[in-house]
């Protein structure tokens, strides 16, 4: 596991669907990329990622699995973000470490403020827990326990 974290060199990175990387992601790419660079092996959804129905029925079923995901009351440094977009939970983030733009990846047990997600029209962004356009499309947190 890397001793620090550079956000730079996740934000900007266009969106693609399906894509894994490592110039080009789509929500749950962007998270698997970072996971592993924070030493964590999340699993892989085998969806097309234009498919929001099949998304969103993924995302909530393995949510619903208390055995692999645990529901967080809080974000913490590298959980994931559950997000909808038109009222479905079909979007994911990634919480990283609040600090400036460099953190120390080893610091899971302190508080997150912002996350890092793509789309479509933004490509790779940081953006933050309390803003407007995402404090009511967040849904849960969870940490990978398997």
């Amino acid at each position: 596991m890397p001793d620090t974290f550079d956000l730079r060199d996740w934000i900007g990175k266009p969106y693609a669907a399906n894509g894994r990387g490592p110039q080009q992601y789509d929500c749950w790419g962007l998270v698997l990329a970072i996971a592993k660079a924070a030493g964590l092996d999340y699993p892989e959804f085998i969806i097309d990622a234009r498919d929001c129905r099949a998304v969103a029925g993924a995302m909530q079923r393995a949510c619903a699995d208390s055995a692999t995901w645990l529901p967080l009351a809080d974000p913490e440094p590298w959980c994931v973000v559950l997000l909808t977009t038109e009222n479905s939970h079909d979007h994911v983030g990634i919480a990283v470490p609040s600090a400036n733009s460099v953190s120390s990846v080893n610091s899971v047990n302190s508080r997150s403020t912002h996350f890092l997600q793509t789309t479509i029209r933004t490509g790779s962004i940081l953006s933050s827990f309390h803003d407007p356009r995402f404090i009511h499309r967040i849904k849960g947190f969870y940490r990978w326990i398997r």
